[in-house]
């Protein structure tokens, strides 16, 4: 489904407290904290998701770490009331932004730059989310209406950027 900015603007009825509660545990399993064990992907995800990952660490005063492991490491879980505290004093439609662009991405750090960091372009971001994906599709070939499903996330994503800026 494309958004409009008439059906972004009723998410701002969203309840504050439900948002940030769902990005502080969200943020545990995001999509860019988890590094594979293939030495390929593994270097295609540090050069492409470690300057998001520090972005977002200077901006909301974290020390998120990436793992190659599938446990949450404790030194990430103790980050989360930071992030918690950053979100509260967050503005509500900027906070609904960064939970629906967290949601499209399956990343609350590529959700964050997108509304907080304009030297990414919303392509770029969106890239980065479909990284993993995308490294599966050259050696398995194209999921079939992937290509449509990563222009909608490009279209609802440069919504909400637009939506951050009325």
């Amino acid at each position: 489904m494309i958004w409009t900015a008439s059906e972004l603007e009723k998410y701002e009825l969203c309840d504050k407290e439900d948002c940030i509660s769902h990005l502080k545990e969200y943020v545990l399993t995001d999509t860019v904290l988890f590094f594979s064990e293939k030495a390929e992907l593994y270097a295609r995800q540090k050069q492409c998701w470690q300057p998001y990952i520090a972005f977002f660490n200077a901006a909301v005063g974290t020390s998120f770490l990436p793992t190659k492991e599938l446990l949450i490491p404790q030194s990430n879980q103790a980050q989360t009331t930071i992030f918690q505290q950053y979100l509260q004093g967050m503005f509500h439609k900027e906070l609904v932004a960064l939970y629906l662009a967290a949601t499209e991405l399956r990343s609350p750090i590529l959700g964050f730059s997108l509304c907080k960091n304009q030297e990414y372009s919303t392509k770029q971001i969106v890239s980065a989310a479909f990284l993993e994906q995308k490294f599966q599709e050259e050696y398995w070939g194209t999921m079939e209406n992937s290509a449509k499903k990563y222009e909608e996330i490009v279209i609802n994503l440069a919504e909400i950027r637009k939506f951050l800026q009325k």
